[in-house]
């Protein structure tokens, strides 16, 4: 690639990036609905309604396991969490959005609480989260990855 050609990419990028100070309002309320409907139906404990706000071609990328790709395998392991887990509140706070074309990124903080359904003690967290979106034909958007992390300190090593 010539150097003109490079110097005219980056500043195609560079105005694109300054234009996104200033989001478009529909996209924002329709992320925003998006999170809005992921939140309800983790807390609903529905592996179904989760699996469907992804993309066809999604992963998940939670920690402490391998990445978890398309929406099928999506679909399993929220019926596999579900089983294990009785969830009695979830919320997602975003800090940002950021919108380019058919794709944003909504990065913010996260709360939750749940039991095993098994027995013991009760399970909560809160850290923060990343995830990637991608528009649909239908305007709507779908979450294309989705990545996640702890706030909390690792428990001590035991001895």
């Amino acid at each position: 690639m010539s150097v003109h050609r490079l110097l005219s990419a980056s500043l195609v990028l560079l105005a694109a990036t300054a234009a996104g100070g200033q989001e478009p309002a529909a996209d924002k309320a329709a992320i925003d609905k998006t999170r809005n409907q992921y939140m309800a139906a983790w807390t609903a404990g529905s592996a179904d309604r989760v699996a469907a706000m992804y993309a066809d071609d999604a992963i998940v990328l939670y920690p402490n396991r391998g990445a978890v790709v398309g929406k099928v395998a999506i679909l399993a392991y929220f019926k596999g969490f579900y089983e294990q887990y009785a969830q009695e509140s979830f919320v997602l706070e975003s800090d940002e959005i950021r919108i380019a074309g058919n794709w944003a990124y909504d990065r913010g903080t996260y709360r939750l609480a749940m039991s095993p359904r098994a027995g013991g003690s009760r399970i909560e967290d809160h850290g923060k989260y990343l995830v990637i979106l991608e528009r649909q034909g239908d305007g709507s958007w779908k979450v294309a990855r989705d990545m996640d992390n702890s706030s909390q300190p690792l428990p001590p090593a035991s001895q």
